[in-house]
């Protein structure tokens, strides 16, 4: 086991009052390392739920500000200012600490999880020895055993987790930046802050590849390689055709198992990543393009029943996914949308549904409701619904074959279901259901 880490824990955690904030998935990651460090040392944690663990203290959120070093989980929003920030830190904060400049950290609203995913893909194919953690579900504090000093750590970073960090990855990636996650910020800015954090600690000569339309966030934009999906002037950008520039060499992709320009140019991403700094073959590079698997609930085929076809989109949780999913499946002609409504601006979404070429959208929950209000006149029967229950119900009555039915919400998934992954498999087994 590399023992960076547990030497800078066992520094900074040994004679400190401890506590974790959050005992979610990442949070009992943090409890388990913190544990099998200081077997008998009391530890602290602040949760909504009532905890019981060995040697813990459950304290209050008042209490807070009496713990030297306090561990964010990052699904908890931090608010309130009496909260002592000086005092936060985090799993990816002491990670990149410890292996930034092992560390490919990518970030964005939307595509960070299908991109890091193929960077993993592809430097694993093409013999580097590579690891793949972060939002994508894999705590980093879980692999540190399968660090040597020659891992290459593609981390999927969120804002959340990027919010309090003092260093950054010698490759960072910001692919986009969108409304989202309202709730947890104060306003749409310091969302936006949050994500620029992914290569505000770079150095000089490390490698920041950045979104045009996200520059004004970042400190120091004249560090950054400027990606575009549509932008020919800018160092990335894509075109229709699968050709991808970049400032190291040109590609062509004709076989892909992703569908869509939106993930065109996270192939792209990928692509300048493995050409420039792993010096990767294009033969190669689109040898291992073809084998990849895509993630599921991203413009995901789930199969034909009735002769209606069903694809699940159920990750697209803004407006501007919804939109890319109409561009890449052009034969969809019945759209689902809408969810838990978090004060999205849906004007963009709204311009392309009242002239989408569709037989059908079918709007639900509140952010449906919401669209609906704001509707004009469109070419398609727009029919508000309750939810995705009564929704497939009715396309299971008054479908016919050659339907195509595309589930991408548009929205968040948490007024009714876990998750998008959740939403994803209930539209799947109702798809699938006589």
């Amino acid at each position: 086991m590399d023992q960076r880490l547990i030497n800078l824990l066992k520094t900074q955690c040994e004679k400190a009052k401890v506590c974790i904030w959050g005992m979610g998935k990442e949070g009992m990651s943090t409890y388990r390392l913190l544990r099998s460090l200081f077997a008998d040392k009391i530890l602290y944690v602040a949760d909504e739920k009532p905890v019981e663990l060995e040697n813990t203290i459950q304290i209050p959120l008042l209490e807070l500000k009496t713990c030297d070093i306090i561990f964010k989980s990052p699904g908890i929003p931090v608010l309130d200012e009496t909260i002592p920030t000086d005092h936060l830190t985090s799993q990816s904060d002491l990670f990149l600490q410890v292996y930034g400049r092992q560390t490919i950290a990518i970030t964005g609203t939307k595509g960070k999880s299908t991109t890091a995913s193929l960077l993993a893909h592809e430097l694993s194919s093409n013999g580097f020895d590579t690891v793949l953690v972060g939002n994508i579900g894999t705590p980093c504090f879980d692999v540190i055993d399968q660090i040597t000093p020659k891992t290459f750590i593609v981390f999927e970073i969120s804002a959340h987790q990027l919010q309090f960090i003092h260093d950054s990855a010698i490759i960072g990636v910001c692919l986009n930046i969108y409304e989202e996650h309202l709730d947890h910020y104060h306003d749409f800015d310091e969302y936006a802050k949050c994500k620029a954090n992914v290569v505000k600690y770079q150095k000089e000569n490390d490698l920041a590849i950045v979104n045009q339309q996200c520059l004004k966030w970042f400190d120091h934009p004249d560090h950054c390689i400027i990606s575009s999906m549509d932008d020919p002037k800018a160092d990335i950008y894509v075109r229709e055709d699968g050709f991808i520039h970049t400032p190291f060499g040109n590609l062509y992709v004709n076989q892909t198992p992703l569908k869509g320009i939106h993930n065109l140019y996270n192939t792209a991403i990928v692509y300048t990543i493995c050409h420039h700094a792993f010096n990767i073959k294009d033969s190669d590079f689109l040898y291992a393009l073809k084998s990849f698997q895509p993630l599921p609930h991203r413009l995901q085929y789930i199969g034909s029943y009735n002769g209606i076809s069903y694809y699940d989109d159920s990750i697209s949780t803004v407006p501007q996914t919804t939109i890319a999913a109409l561009d890449a499946l052009p034969n969809t002609n019945i759209l689902l949308v809408g969810g838990m409504d978090r004060g999205v601006d849906y004007t963009p979404l709204i311009r392309v549904l009242e002239e989408a070429d569709l037989k059908r959208i079918y709007l639900m929950y509140g952010s449906g409701k919401r669209i609906a209000q704001q509707l004009g006149n469109c070419k398609a029967e727009v029919l508000l619904m309750d939810d995705l229950l009564s929704v497939m119900a009715h396309i299971k009555r008054f479908g016919i074959v050659g339907d195509v039915v595309l589930l991408s919400p548009a929205a968040s998934s948490y007024d009714a279901f876990k998750n998008f992954e959740q939403r994803g498999d209930v539209f799947a087994a109702l798809a699938a259901h006589e």
